[in-house]
């Protein structure tokens, strides 16, 4: 492991045992506001903050596993133990959302009196100025080490700085109105926790399935090694996450047949290089011979690029024209919206190589990019 991953995992483990120290702090001192005062709203967000403490838990437990070194069941380390801990925080947030809707509810049905005090006042203005900062502390840790873990716990303590919010104003004015504030309160901070685990558990989910990479970082690749020295195109780009700054990749790049094959590895292996120096990728590159000589194989590059530029995004490799099958053949990226529409764009292609070649096949392989 890096000594970089290192210093990565450590500020992780002090920002959650911060964090836990806090939280149980927070969590103490509202329980006994609320059980003294009997408002529901203020116990739910007692239980709220103690949750938020087994959070950091798992938070911190996370970043100590993933210190763990890569072995043969692990060739890319333990880095996804990050994905489940920010897993496991949303089905926490959640758990504790329903539980105290069905208190609420039941607060609604037989509600009891409050007892507004100025200790529970105090302790929720802390409580948001506390919960403020420690979003702020997580965000900041977060966006530094690029953590989702942290980025889960900065979201949920802004959420909590929401939530102490309503049930500060529910406090206060319960003394003042005579219907069951306290309980309606008590739904909306539910509602609000719960949806917030629910985000967090869906985008956690789609990292340990293996959602897509951002555009934006795919874009970065496709630049570096498109504008290698002698790289023709760049196309069928893979990249897979192993957890935070562990990821690994592939991606075609279409060289001139005729340059030899030292040549072309002297090239990619400095491309390989350069992704792995600025964007911290292990990145592969596969070679692609094209013929970049050929003025008839040009003329019928550039009339498909014409016909496809309608298309956002799309683009061709492997162009291949055989003179003896008369066929014209090729892989055409298209984006997914394009999808329904196939045989049109292949029509449409059709007609314009048989301008060309009135004789010839046109057989094109979709490579549907699902962005």
């Amino acid at each position: 492991m890096s000594e970089k991953t290192n210093n990565r995992n450590k500020q992780g483990v002090t920002v959650g045992l911060t964090g836990l120290c806090l939280n149980l702090l927070l969590g103490a001192g509202k329980l006994a506001a609320g059980i003294l005062s009997g408002s529901v709203s203020l116990t739910t967000d007692a239980v709220n903050n103690l949750s938020d403490a087994g959070s950091s838990v798992v938070t911190v437990s996370a970043f100590a596993l993933s210190e763990r070194k890569a072995d043969k069941d692990h060739p890319y380390g333990h880095g996804r133990y990050e994905y489940i801990a920010s897993f496991i925080i949303g089905l926490i947030i959640i758990v504790v959302g329903a539980e105290f809707m069905i208190t609420s509810i039941k607060k609604i049905i037989t509600p009891e009196p409050i007892s507004m005090s100025l200790l529970g006042i105090i302790i929720l203005s802390v409580s948001i100025f506390v919960k403020f900062c420690m979003c702020v502390f997580y965000g900041v840790t977060a966006k530094k080490i690029k953590s989702d873990a942290l980025k889960a716990a900065a979201f949920d303590s802004l959420s909590d700085c929401f939530v102490s919010g309503v049930v500060l104003i529910a406090f206060i004015v319960s003394g003042f109105v005579s219907f069951n504030i306290d309980g309606i309160c008590g739904i909306f901070v539910s509602l609000a926790v719960a949806i917030g685990g629910i985000k967090i558990v869906l985008e956690t989910m789609n990292k340990l399935l293996g959602n897509g990479s951002a555009p934006e970082l795919e874009r970065e690749i496709c630049e570096i090694v498109g504008g290698g020295e002698m790289v023709a195109g760049v196309h069928d780009l893979r990249l897979h996450d192993y957890g935070p700054n562990v990821r690994v990749g592939s991606v075609h790049a279409e060289f001139d047949k005729n340059l030899s094959i030292v040549e072309a590895h002297r090239i990619i292996d400095e491309l390989e290089k350069k992704v792995a120096r600025e964007l911290k990728i292990d990145l592969v590159i596969h070679v692609d011979p094209v013929d970049v000589s050929d003025p008839e194989l040009n003329k019928l590059r550039k009339t498909i690029r014409e016909v496809i530029s309608r298309y956002h995004n799309s683009s061709i490799h492997e162009l291949q024209l055989d003179k003896e099958e008369n066929k014209v053949s090729f892989h055409l990226k298209l984006p997914q919206k394009y999808e329904a529409i196939k045989e049109e764009v292949l029509s449409t292609l059709t007609q314009s190589v048989r301008l060309i070649y009135p004789d010839f096949e046109v057989e094109v392989e979709f490579d549907i990019i699902y962005k």
